[in-house]
C-alpha cells in the first residue's frame, strides 16, 4: 500500500530524472567555461605583466627624467630599485646629499645597473662635487661601455637619442666646470660628429671656447646652436656675452633681447643687458634693466652693481 502510495506522489519520476541530467550537463558545461575563461585571462594578464616588466626606457640625466632608468630593472635587484626610486626623490626635491645617500644603496645592492651610478653623478654635479661626479659617470661607462664602443652599436636614424649621449655630455660639462676646456671640447667634438643636429654640445663648446678667450669662435659655434634651436634662449645669451667680449655691444644688445624675448623671466640678459649700458655710461638705462634683473633672481652680483650705478649717478 505505502508503494502504491510512494508512486502515486512522483508520478513525474523519469522526467525529474531527466531535468536532473540536463542540470548536470549545463553544470559541467558552465565550469569548463570558467575554467577556460580563466585560463584565457591569467595568460594575458601574463603576457601583459611581462611586456611591461620588460621594457626597457633610456635615462637622460640632463632633463633629469626620473621615470628613465636607463636599463631594463626586470632582473635588477628590489631593494636596488628602491633606493634608486627613493633617491629620485630627493633629487626632485634638490636634496642632492640625500640623494646621493639612496643611490649609493642603490648601487650597493645592484653593482651591475648603470642608472643609480649616472644619477649620483648628477646629484655629485648639482652639489659642486664635479670631480666626484666625473667618477661617477666613468664607472657608469665600465657597465655601458666606452664612447667608441657604444658608437659602433648607433644608428644614425635613431630617435629618441640615445641616452648614453646625454651621459657622455653630463661629463663634459663637469670637465667645464673643473676648467679642464680641452678635454671637454674634444668631447663635445665627438657628440657632434655623432649627432650634428644636437644644439647642447654647440653652446657648451662656445662657452669652453670663451673660457679660452676664443671670442670668434665661440661666436660660432653659439651660431650654430641658435640656428638649431632658434627657440632655445641659453645660446642667443651666450652669444650675446661672446660679442660684448669683442666689444660689439650693438650685435651683443640684439642677441640679448632675443633671449629675453624667449625666456621673458631669465634674469641673466637682462643683467648683461645692464652690464652693457653701464659699460656704455648710459647709468639709468643700466640701473632699470639690473634691477628688473634682481626682481627675476635676487643674486649678489647684481645688487653689488646696481650699488655702483648708484654711486655713479649721485
Amino acid at each position: 500500500m505505502r508503494m502504491k502510495v510512494f508512486i502515486k506522489k512522483i508520478p513525474n519520476y523519469s522526467y525529474m530524472l531527466n531535468s536532473y541530467n540536463y542540470l548536470q550537463k549545463l553544470v559541467i558545461c558552465g565550469t569548463m567555461i570558467f575554467i577556460i575563461s580563466g585560463l584565457s585571462l591569467i595568460a594575458n594578464s601574463d603576457s601583459s605583466f611581462s611586456q611591461v616588466n620588460s621594457s626597457s626606457t633610456p635615462i637622460s640625466p640632463s632633463s633629469n627624467n626620473n621615470q628613465q632608468t636607463g636599463e631594463s630593472m626586470g632582473s635588477t635587484n628590489r631593494d636596488a630599485i628602491l633606493s634608486y626610486e627613493q633617491g629620485n626623490k630627493f633629487f626632485n626635491a634638490k636634496d642632492y646629499a640625500q640623494a646621493v645617500t639612496s643611490y649609493k644603496n642603490a648601487i650597493k645592492f645592484d653593482q651591475r645597473w648603470a642608472a643609480p651610478l649616472i644619477k649620483e653623478g648628477n646629484a655629485y654635479y648639482e652639489l659642486g662635487n664635479y670631480t666626484i661626479a666625473i667618477e661617477s659617470y666613468d664607472k657608469a661607462f665600465v657597465l655601458l661601455g666606452n664612447l667608441d664602443e657604444q658608437v659602433k652599436s648607433l644608428n644614425k636614424n635613431t630617435s629618441p637619442k640615445p641616452y648614453w649621449l646625454n651621459v657622455w655630455f653630463d661629463k663634459g660639462e663637469a670637465l667645464s666646470k673643473l676648467k679642464k676646456f680641452d678635454e671637454a671640447i674634444a668631447l663635445y667634438d665627438k657628440l657632434i660628429s655623432l649627432d650634428p643636429t644636437w644644439a647642447n654640445p654647440w653652446n657648451s663648446k662656445g662657452w669652453a671656447l670663451q673660457n679660452q678667450g676664443k671670442s670668434e669662435e665661440a661666436i660660432s659655434a653659439f651660431d650654430k646652436a641658435t640656428k638649431l634651436n632658434p627657440t632655445w634662449s641659453k645660446p642667443w645669451n651666450s652669444k650675446g656675452w661672446a660679442l660684448y667680449k669683442t666689444g660689439k655691444f650693438e650685435e651683443a644688445l640684439t642677441s640679448f633681447d632675443k633671449a629675453i624675448s624667449l625666456e621673458p623671466k631669465w634674469d641673466k640678459p637682462w643683467f648683461n643687458k645692464g652690464k652693457i649700458f653701464y659699460d656704455l655710461g648710459k647709468y639709468p638705462d643700466a640701473k632699470q634693466f639690473l634691477e628688473h634683473a634682481l626682481s627675476l633672481n635676487s643674486d649678489p652680483k647684481t645688487s653689488a652693481l646696481i650699488e655702483t650705478v648708484n654711486a655713479k649717478m649721485q
